[in-house]
């Protein structure tokens, strides 16, 4: 098991008692569009070396994200550097 894994069955784990009471008057809607972006994750049968260089062959084929914004919406300005991500996973890790 990978600590991602293990991290998610301890929370599973955990008493009720524990657990945030969410009650119906405590839902909202989100004030904002929300539409979230989805991709594809490809998986790769080589281990992933996450060093920053992109020139293995996975990584070529890795399709990159739509540039990163401000998730509390459009009237907050753009932010200063164009962030994008690419997006793999082997055996044990994503």
């Amino acid at each position: 098991m990978n600590r991602l894994t293990l991290i998610i069955i301890s929370f599973l784990m955990l008493p009720c008692a524990t657990m945030p009471a969410l009650h119906a008057q405590e839902v909202r809607t989100p004030s904002i569009s929300f539409n979230p972006e989805t991709y594809v994750v490809y998986k790769t049968d080589h281990p992933l070396n996450i060093n920053g260089n992109l020139d293995k062959e996975a990584w070529k084929h890795a399709e990159w994200t739509s540039a990163f914004v401000d998730i509390r919406g459009g009237e907050y300005p753009t932010p200063r550097y164009e962030t994008r991500a690419k997006m793999l996973c082997d055996e044990d890790y994503f």
